[in-house]
């Protein structure tokens, strides 16, 4: 009885203390401003993620935390004291910006990503993914669309440029969640063809297979990895 107790109060404190977060004060690395922001020291996560990578409570509700801002110049990125040269990014930094809009500082890092890297990654494309999942969560369907429609493109061309990402399967799956899932069931259907022949077995076979079921029926909801698996 007393060690049944035991796992009870620590399953209790888990949800109790799953998520500490910390004040810090950086340094903006575009124009040297001081930024106070709120980092995630630790977080539990309990259950399945999406098929789109976003995980599972409660790490899933921690989106707000993983973007940081600089309100003196418009700098949005994972780290904002991760330094960059003004003149490289000053056209996404010129551009109007509500401050107190979650997916649109997801997208900004997005395009400061592009201009930095001259081109598609992978990194883009989940910037675009959390602008969606940020208009998930506020009911906005059509923006989310918007925004896995970029990340779809973003993806694509990341593949297109690099034979490695066009190699690895996890790519497809979740290009393949973004295409359906903002309602492009043509270029799901043509990722999914490619991406069989790679997964001939095991969770990757599964989560194809039921991808497939969701395109044919042309079903743009949300399901999880456990969705798939069973």
């Amino acid at each position: 009885m007393c060690k049944r107790l035991i796992v009870i109060l620590m399953f209790f404190c888990a949800f109790a203390f799953a998520l500490e977060l910390e004040e810090k004060v950086k340094i903006c690395g575009v124009c040297g401003n001081v930024v106070r922001v709120t980092a995630v020291v630790s977080v539990n996560t309990f259950g399945s993620m999406d098929l789109d990578l976003r995980p599972a409570p409660e790490r899933r509700d921690t989106l707000k935390y993983q973007i940081e801002l600089c309100r003196n110049c418009g700098y949005c990125w994972p780290d904002i004291g991760k330094e960059r040269k003004r003149e490289s990014i000053a056209q996404v930094l010129n551009a109007s910006l509500k401050f107190d809009d979650l997916a649109a500082l997801f997208a900004r890092a997005a395009e400061i990503e592009i201009a930095t890297n001259q081109g598609a990654s992978f990194a883009s494309f989940m910037l675009y993914m959390k602008a969606a999942w940020a208009e998930d969560d506020a009911d906005n369907d059509d923006e989310a669309k918007k925004y896995r429609r970029q990340a779809v493109e973003q993806m694509t061309k990341y593949m297109e440029a690099d034979q490695i990402a066009r190699l690895t399967p996890d790519n497809y799956l979740i290009q393949i969640d973004a295409a359906r899932r903002c309602g492009d069931f043509e270029l799901a259907e043509k990722l999914l063809k490619t991406a069989t022949p790679m997964a001939n077995a095991g969770l990757l076979r599964k989560i194809l297979v039921f991808q497939k079921r969701l395109v044919e029926r042309k079903d743009i909801g949300r399901y999880t990895v456990a969705d798939a698996d069973n």
